[in-house]
């Protein structure tokens, strides 16, 4: 009995997994944004869902648990191509300002992988820094990438 059930078991958990390497969700995928002196919002991705958190003040105001659909995902996706993420550089620093935005990404798909961060400059679609204090159009496609990926909620 225990050979028949073993079967059965490592079959639903390979159908389990191929179903989740064909969807468009990230192997890897954190993201941060914050300011000096306002919010900061966290996202990350566990595998199953992506936990989302707003900080301020001091403390977590509020915290969210999400699971993006398929199509959500594959909008990402698009979001990230547009941003030229895969251009992306380790690291965006703009040292004339000392109290700005700093935030970061870790993404990981079959389309991309970046670890990229910024304080006060944020990338260019050709992947060159930002140092203007307005958000580029590419960073800009991103931020709107992850609001929607976050269901409408803020993230910037």
């Amino acid at each position: 009995m225990q050979r028949i059930m073993l079967p059965t078991v490592l079959g639903c958990c390979s159908v389990f997994c191929m179903a989740q390497a064909a969807s468009g969700a990230p192997q890897e995928f954190t993201a941060y944004i914050g300011g000096f002196l306002g919010q900061s919002y966290t996202v990350d991705w566990n595998g199953r869902e992506l936990r989302y958190s707003v900080r301020g003040h001091g403390k977590t105001t509020v915290h969210a648990t999400l699971r993006p659909t398929e199509s959500q995902w594959q909008a990402f996706q698009s979001a990230v191509e547009r941003a030229g993420v895969s251009r992306w550089r380790p690291k965006y620093f703009n040292s004339r300002v000392m109290d700005g935005t700093q935030w970061s990404l870790r993404l990981k798909d079959r389309h991309v992988d970046v670890q990229a961060s910024g304080s006060n400059s944020d990338p260019l679609a050709d992947g060159q820094p930002n140092d203007t204090p307005e958000f580029s159009a590419a960073f800009e496609a991103y931020l709107k990438g992850m609001e929607a990926l976050l269901g409408g909620r803020t993230f910037r």
